[in-house]
């Protein structure tokens, strides 16, 4: 070999080690933020959070910080830095306007990060959460319970229905087979429908949660639901004569949610303690929604249809809502909304003594 060809050997294995020592950053070290890391600790001024890859490396204040190789570091400070957020009460999908493509990235802006999708068409909320979850479309993280079990008639039309215990263990086998991670069931749901269920969904290891109506939550949380949304079933459960209630969520959906929300005024604190301590014996998990709850409350209100925070929903969709609509076809009236409001009160006193108990709530939209 030449001597010029080792100078050009030597000149190429030279720049190959600089190459090596001068490796693009693959951390980034926000510095400067206030941070809040969700154990109830107080908040960390001028911190520094360094990220590598998609795992968050160290959390620490700036003062004597050094920062490790390959990090860039950012300027957040004035900012605040929270772990993502959980939303366990979502539709990501709706039978008439499909996938709800205006909600997905205001979920990432408000810092949510992660869903719970507890109801869709069985197909097109499965391949969105597969969509969001393999980084193919901008959204949250999602866990999707695909169709909802009701009863029949079933109360919407891409719900699977079920009016025997057979038919309700085929329902769970066809939610299984589809990939959903786990089961929703709805308000026509019976106690028996809902013991074949949870058999069935107990052989693959898949939870259950419920928007209860023909089951009080006492008699769910006894056969091993695991999570209850909206504090269904609560005044069902805490009622000295339920038979009026159950009847009116035979009648109609809106009939059923009518009677539930108006029988929480006249419900005693004592049944109602007795209530939550069943719950918290079974390990039932709780997803209130009471902003859904104080929401409609409010709606013969005309200043919550115009609150500034509805500017950030596109308003094709709030037509397709038709709020108007919706309170005529479910019959509601001033008194209702007055036996709401009332109600609102009973609703937090259950939830405060639910987790007084040790009980866990989730929070859900």
């Amino acid at each position: 070999m030449s001597v010029s060809m080792h100078r050009a050997a030597a000149a190429l294995g030279l720049s190959l080690l600089l190459a090596c020592g001068q490796r693009e950053p693959d951390g980034v070290a926000l510095v400067g933020a206030t941070v809040i890391d969700g154990s109830g600790g107080p908040a960390l001024p001028d911190a520094v959070v360094v990220v590598r890859g998609s795992r968050v490396e160290s959390v620490g204040t700036w003062a004597g910080f050094h920062l490790p190789k390959r990090t860039r570091e950012v300027d957040v400070g004035g900012r605040w830095i929270i772990p993502g957020l959980i939303d366990s009460h979502v539709h990501l999908t709706d039978g008439k306007a499909g996938v709800l493509d205006w909600a997905l990235h205001r979920y990432l802006a408000f810092g949510v990060t992660t869903v719970r999708d507890v109801h869709g068409e069985l197909g097109s909320s499965l391949r969105l959460r597969d969509a969001l979850n393999a980084g193919l479309r901008r959204g949250p993280r999602a866990y999707s319970a695909a169709a909802m079990l009701d009863g029949i008639p079933t109360t919407y039309a891409d719900a699977i229905g079920a009016n025997r215990p057979a038919d309700a263990r085929k329902g769970v086998d066809r939610l299984v087979n589809a990939g959903a991670d786990f089961l929703k069931i709805y308000t026509r749901i019976d106690p028996p429908l809902l013991k074949a269920i949870l058999d069935e969904a107990r052989t693959f290891n898949l939870r259950v949660t419920g928007h209860l109506g023909l089951t009080d939550a006492v008699t769910a949380a006894r056969a091993g639901i695991g999570s209850i949304e909206h504090m269904s079933g609560v005044p069902e459960a805490a009622s000295r004569d339920a038979s009026s209630i159950f009847a009116a969520h035979y009648r109609s959906f809106f009939a059923g949610w009518t009677a539930f929300e108006r029988s929480w005024a006249g419900l005693d604190s004592t049944d109602l303690a007795r209530v939550a301590g069943e719950l918290v014996r079974n390990n039932v998990i709780l997803v209130p929604t009471l902003v859904l709850h104080d929401t409609f409350s409010r709606l013969d209100d005309p200043a919550v249809l115009q609150d500034s925070m509805l500017k950030l929903v596109p308003e094709p969709e709030q037509r397709r809502w038709n709020v108007p609509d919706m309170i005529k076809r479910a019959g509601w009236r001033e008194e209702d909304f007055a036996a709401f409001r009332r109600s609102r009160a009973r609703q937090d006193l259950f939830l405060r003594q639910f987790a007084a108990g040790g009980g866990i709530v989730a929070a859900g939209t």
